[in-house]
């Protein structure tokens, strides 16, 4: 192509781009180059304002705003709100209104929707800045180790891998969003979004008016099933027929989150991402959460009862195997395009005119400069601070470009980015390169995941950039100044809110950091298999006293101290399970515990949660030599194995995960007498490497079926990543993607012009409402507590 990139001519308002234009009119195939210049030619804008001061403010105030939401939300519940879409909507309103009230200064001129999509950028860089380990890595190194880090360690080393990330998507840019054309759902949710706020009369408005009945679906029924009190009445009435309680076949799976929620959020996105890739999902959590959950349980690796946190455990390490396996391979059968694109960016950095999209991409030289400087920073910074060796550093940053691929893939495929899964791979590699080092294993790990979602939020942003016309420099450049605003906001936040006092309590339990922590300590003793020996078990159990909230450091050995009652008196803890400990000697009146104001000595003050209960307790003949806290222990009864988690050793004394129950006897009799029992270390859960192989073929064979088979067959092929994914989020999340994209094949054959013109419209403002309504929980359970909860 030699026509200058920034002709700017004859652009097409409201164009279709979720549709690869890959064939002319005649019908005959257009090649990537045609492709290119009809995206130049008709939707690309080069004489509408952009990257404007106003703009990018904008977006590092609102995406500061919201940072401070996601990260009190990340440490309660372990999500985060959505950002773009909301930006978009609030930044609209703002410029709107000023101009109506005060038109001079920034508000003399109409803030034009490219100048929306580069706020967008920042505000979601900005907002997202807590998903780069300030919910789960670094919660959990104070933890698993006591560290605090000061304000400028953390303030750095969250910046050095944000600005990585986004340095690691420009390479994927063009492959995955003008080559592949991955979806993108939240991207091309935000981008229908300002194309409709912005839009000029007529079919446009229309498209605005579908975006705003949307929104406002969404954001009622996410009230109304969000917000308890007054709308307590309307939340039971729009509780939904179709979960598990309600179908008999479906009960025994209603723990697995197998059901449908009332949140319209997923259901929009479902809609947008369509039927292929929803289905993988729904299959993945039938496969992961009903017949592997099923199947966990039998042979008690689902503890006590089967539920999504103890069936998660398990299945987590086949659906990380299922993305990562896809993801790179799909990704390494296009090297040729790869290395193409490469090519031409490396003619723009010896100084030739490249012509075309590259025109408008980032100069190679901001590229390879800006890898450098933060990859140096990165390794320079974990040394200093984490005490990383270096060259592990630079494995995690080489790690992060592998794993990056896969998160914005599967980002782009189904809108959710696999981080803390990625997270759990990098993990297991540092597990077994730094043995016993939980620091090392948290904080290396955190590269992968921080740059990850950054990597993934700015090709998520570019999505929206190229459906409206946007150059994807501007975007870049955008994201930067969001994630200063990002340290800017959440650092001191961090530091006021996360106090020792409040991680891991009731109050901030940080569920995410506590997945990062039970991972580091369970491969703490380095990444192997071992058999520690057989024994003669004999099931008992022992008396364990529940608290509230266990002071952070409580360990064995600490003393705990009882003023009043007839439990007074001063004990010493022998072994802490979950939040209960187990005491020197049982308390004398169990039953009386409850409410009792107990002091764990130079630890904190806590209160008896419960009337003490018993636990159970394998008590072994001689104790094979290394069982600890994390071991298995193996019983096979009539060519049938089960299994019990390890919780604590207490001398010959084990305490196990669960009670001692074949969980295939209805009655539930426990077992008795005397059993020939087999104590394992198991890195991962076991069956778990028998499970990541076949995930691993399962993901080759998929992949394969994807690229290789006819056009005509390929869409019945399931997406691995779709599968995957699935066994990773709650199966309320994949159910509810699948409902909306049937909901949109449904309305695309009923009513195909409507679908055509509105579908896009109306599933990204059920996005947004949900999205805005979400926000507004959160508020309404700080401000009124009665009225709403988080």
């Amino acid at each position: 192509m030699t026509r200058p990139p920034d002709a700017g001519e004859e652009h097409h308002e409201g164009e279709d781009l979720a549709k690869p234009l890959d064939v002319h009119p005649d019908g005959t195939p257009m090649t990537q180059e045609e492709i290119d210049e009809h995206w130049l030619k008709h939707v690309y804008r080069p004489n509408e304002p952009q990257l404007t001061p106003r703009a990018v403010i904008t977006g590092m105030v609102l995406g500061g705003v919201m940072s401070l939401s996601n990260l009190y939300v990340g440490l309660k519940v372990g999500w985060a709100l959505g950002v773009t879409v909301t930006a978009a909507v609030l930044a609209f309103g703002i410029f709107s209104g000023l101009r109506r009230m005060a038109p001079v200064g920034p508000f003399k001129k109409n803030f034009s929707s490219l100048e929306n999509n580069v706020m967008a950028s920042a505000a979601s860089a900005a907002g997202y800045f807590t998903g780069a380990g300030m919910t789960s890595a670094i919660p959990a190194l104070f933890m698993t180790t006591g560290r605090v880090l000061a304000p400028w360690e953390l303030a750095t080393w969250m910046l050095a891998i944000s600005f990585l990330g986004v340095l690691l998507a420009v390479p994927m840019r063009r492959q995955m969003i003008d080559i592949d054309r991955l979806p993108f759902p939240e991207g091309m949710a935000y981008a229908e979004t300002i194309r409709s706020l912005h839009a000029a009369p007529g079919e446009a408005r229309k498209k605005a008016l579908a975006l705003g009945y949307g929104a406002l679906v969404g954001a009622v029924v996410k009230l109304a099933s969000g917000v308890t009190g007054l709308l307590k009445p309307v939340a039971v009435a729009m509780k939904s027929p179709l979960l598990p309680e309600h179908l008999p076949l479906l009960a025994k799976w209603a723990p697995l989150t197998l059901g449908f929620q009332t949140d319209l959020l997923m259901v929009g996105a479902g809609a947008i991402m369509g039927v292929r890739i929803a289905a993988g999902l729904a299959l993945g959590a039938v496969l992961g959460w009903g017949v592997l959950g099923t199947w966990l349980h039998t042979h008690g690796l689902a503890g006590a009862s089967a539920s999504y946190a103890t069936v998660r455990t398990f299945i987590v390490w086949p659906g990380v195997t299922l993305v990562v396996v896809s993801g790179l391979l799909a990704f390494g059968l296009k090297w040729r395009t790869v290395v193409s694109a490469l090519k031409g960016l490396g003619r723009m950095t010896a100084g030739s005119k490249a012509g075309g999209m590259a025109a408008l991409e980032v100069p190679t030289t901001w590229f390879v400069r800006g890898l450098i400087v933060c990859t140096v920073l990165t390794v320079v910074l974990g040394y200093f601070i984490f005490e990383i060796p270096m060259w592990m550093g630079f494995l995690g940053v080489l790690l992060s470009t592998l794993l990056s691929i896969v998160a914005c893939r599967a980002t782009g495929e189904t809108s959710i980015t696999p981080t803390g899964a990625l997270g759990k791979i990098s993990q297991l590699l540092f597990g077994g390169l730094a043995v016993g080092n939980t620091q090392i294993n948290l904080m290396a790990s955190s590269i992968t995941a921080g740059s990850a979602i950054h990597a993934a939020d700015l090709l998520t942003d570019l999505k929206g950039g190229y459906m409206l016309g946007g150059k994807p420099r501007n975007q870049f450049i955008s994201q930067f100044f969001g994630i200063l605003a990002g340290a800017v906001f959440c650092v001191p936040a961090y530091m006021i809110l996360a106090t020792p006092e409040r991680l891991g309590t009731a109050e901030f339990p940080a569920p995410a950091a506590k997945t990062w922590q039970a991972v580091a300590e369970l491969l703490a003793g380095g990444v192997d298999t071992k058999v520690r020996g057989p024994a003669t078990a004999t099931p008992e159990t022992v008396q364990g006293v529940p608290l509230t909230i266990l002071p952070v450091g409580t360990r064995v050995g600490d003393a705990v101290q009882i003023d009043v009652g007839p439990n007074q008196g001063e004990y010493r803890i022998v072994a802490v399970v979950d939040k209960s400990v187990v005491l020197e000697r049982p308390l004398a009146a169990p039953a009386e515990a409850k409410g009792l104001k107990v002091t764990v000595v130079n630890r904190g003050r806590s209160e008896v949660a419960a009337p003490a209960k018993s636990l159970p307790v394998m008590t072994l003949a001689a104790t094979p030599e290394g069982t600890a806290a994390g071991d298995w222990v193996k019983w096979e009864t009539g060519g049938h194995d089960l299994w019990w988690g390890v919780k604590a050793r207490v001398g010959d004394r084990l305490v196990l995960d669960r009670p001692l129950v074949d969980p295939r006897d209805e009655a539930a009799k426990p077992l008795e007498g005397a059993l020939s029992v087999e104590v394992r270390k198991e890195s991962l859960p076991p069956y778990g490497v028998m499970a990541v192989v076949i995930a691993a073929v399962a993901a080759v064979v998929l992949t394969l079926l994807e690229v290789y088979m006819p056009a005509r067959l390929r869409k019945w092929v399931p997406s691995p990543t779709g599968i995957g994914l699935g066994m990773v989020v709650s199966g309320y999340d994949s159910i509810s993607m699948l409902i909306g994209a049937g909901l949109a094949v449904v309305f695309e054959k009923v009513k195909p012009e409507l679908s055509e013109k509105y579908r896009l419209a109306g599933a990204s403002g059920i996005m947004a409402g949900a999205s805005l309504a979400g926000i507004l929980i959160i508020v309404l359970s700080q401000v009124f507590p009665l009225l709403a909860t988080p």
